[in-house]
């Protein structure tokens, strides 16, 4: 399957863990990104495939196709919203929404995801 294919990555500085393929929150202040954790989360786009630790330089996918690990099943064309840990997890009615599967899957499975960050 085919991988991410972003149109803008950007650097940021991470605030506290930011695990590698995870949706991402802006941090506490400016230049910091930290890792979502709920659908309420205002997600902004995915880490890169290296993720980083508290402290260290993290790029952000912001725009184009990311890859994301998935906390539940999914169906392609589902939207998705941030799960536990900057998982991502199938949207529902009054979520915000980081994107849409372009692929399914399950717990644990690593899908690309178009990034379109929208509230259901």
């Amino acid at each position: 399957m085919a991988g991410h294919s972003t149109l803008l990555t950007k650097g940021f500085i991470a605030s506290g863990a930011v695990p590698a393929r995870s949706i991402v929150i802006f941090g506490a202040g400016d230049g910091l990104v930290a890792a979502a954790g709920a659908a309420a989360d205002l997600s902004i786009g995915v880490s890169s495939e290296l993720g980083a630790l508290d402290g260290e330089p993290c790029d952000v996918h912001l725009a184009g196709v990311g890859e994301v690990v998935l906390s539940g099943a999914v169906a392609r064309g589902e939207r998705l919203t941030a799960g536990a840990g900057g998982t991502a997890a199938k949207g529902a009615a009054g979520n915000k929404i980081i994107g849409v599967a372009l692929a399914s899957g399950v717990a644990g499975d690593i899908i690309p995801m178009l990034i379109s960050p929208s509230v259901i």
